[in-house]
């Protein structure tokens, strides 16, 4: 009787299958790990803003989150809240963004003009005080005082 020799396919194959799948996981955990380390809640950061954008068209930004570096320029109350016009750091055309500030959501920090802060907003849309839309509002969520 003759010898059937192995046929060795079977397990190359096997093993080929092993590698890609290890190869896989790497690549998902690689991208998980990205996307969970660089994210601070925030989303973008100002370098990724542009305010002549912004004024073009605010509706497009609704419900992206950014976080700004900027300096208020002023303070304007309204009611229990304040509306601050910020100077962000990576603007060369020293443009002003209109930013609300919700009663709270400063925490401790005492917002003043001529300071630098980091604002962590959200672009949102409502309505003013007749009822009309406003799309493209950016609602700050928490500051924080730059070290």
């Amino acid at each position: 009787m003759a010898r059937r020799r192995r046929n060795n396919s079977s397990g190359n194959k096997n093993i080929l299958y092993v590698i890609l799948g290890a190869v896989a996981l790497v690549l998902i955990v690689a991208v998980l790990f990205k996307s969970s380390g660089s994210s601070s809640g925030a989303g973008p950061t100002d370098s990724d803003f542009r305010i002549s954008d912004y004024r073009k068209g605010g509706s497009r930004f609704t419900n992206n989150k950014y976080r700004f570096e900027g300096r208020v320029e002023a303070v304007m109350p309204q009611g229990h809240d304040r509306l601050v016009a910020v100077t962000l750091a990576n603007n060369p055309d020293g443009e002003i963004l209109p930013i609300l500030v919700p009663d709270g959501a400063a925490g401790d920090v005492n917002l003043d003009r001529g300071k630098t802060y980091i604002f962590n907003v959200e672009c949102r849309s409502g309505r003013d005080e007749s009822g009309e839309p406003i799309k493209g509002i950016f609602i700050t969520r928490e500051v924080e005082n730059k070290l």
